[in-house]
């Protein structure tokens, strides 16, 4: 794992602990976004490049075959679970936690002020990206998955998969495996047969 991605953990761990409701919650959504990343970690950079580096266009059509029916899989059973490990709750947190800092912000010492805004405005920005359903969508699906994708545009958290949901699912999907597909075909497996090919 690089230097960056534990950057990354440490940042959402830091952001977690911050707007988390309590520690129980913290615990859980970090755990659970490091236990997942693994998990994306080595399908994306293990198991693709060897299965398209061995098969081909037929590999890419597996792979996206077993891409949907996994995703799937975790979808379902996060919905049955009810158990916010993504930490889709913790956004309204977010949104709650910004607004009373930007109020505090007026009342604290010039000093600390600096610090209540920019964090302030960095989530206000944050949270006025996401209000761009596709701009959430490609992200999702490219950055992580169609899962992760499909649970942060549901309109109710836990609940029935309907056809909204579906559609949204099979569209990430898709879209999540061409992106890796040209990444892999055109980034990793000539960076690999390069640095292979000087030893």
């Amino acid at each position: 794992m690089s230097i960056q991605t534990i950057f990354w953990f440490l940042v959402l761990a830091v952001v977690v602990f911050l707007f988390a409701k309590n520690l129980r919650q913290a615990c859980l959504v970090t755990g659970g976004h490091v236990i997942y990343e693994l998990w994306n970690f080595s399908v994306d950079w293990i198991l693709w490049p060897v299965v398209i580096a061995k098969n081909g266009f037929v590999g890419f059509m597996y792979l996206t075959a077993i891409a949907f029916i996994i995703n799937l899989i975790v979808l379902c059973i996060y919905q049955k679970m009810k158990i916010d490990w993504l930490g889709v709750s913790i956004l309204d947190e977010m949104k709650q936690k910004a607004l009373k800092m930007s109020i505090l912000s007026h009342n604290v010492n010039k000093w600390k002020r600096p610090f209540y805004i920019l964090i302030t405005a960095t989530f206000k920005l944050s949270m006025w990206l996401m209000s761009f359903k596709t701009v959430v969508f490609i992200v999702l699906s490219c950055w992580e998955d169609s899962f992760v994708a499909t649970a942060f545009l549901r309109k109710e958290s836990f609940g029935p998969i309907g056809r909204r949901d579906l559609l949204v699912f099979t569209a990430s999907t898709l879209f999540s495996c061409a992106f890796w597909g040209v990444i892999t075909g055109s980034l990793i497996l000539p960076s690999v047969t390069h640095v292979w090919s000087l030893f």
